[in-house]
């Protein structure tokens, strides 16, 4: 079964930004994890 899991804008920054590193491996970890068996969702806001 897929899952959808909402991502926050933020776990997507600290994947960009590898100057906080701690947080960097936290998302880079969170988003391997997931990665197999889910569908991540991201909120736009206009």
């Amino acid at each position: 079964m897929t899952d959808k899991i909402f991502i926050d804008s933020n776990i997507c920054r600290y994947l960009f930004i590898k100057d906080e590193h701690e947080k960097y491996k936290i998302a880079e970890q969170f988003i391997s994890e997931k990665a197999n068996n889910s569908i991540f969702v991201i909120c736009k806001m206009v």
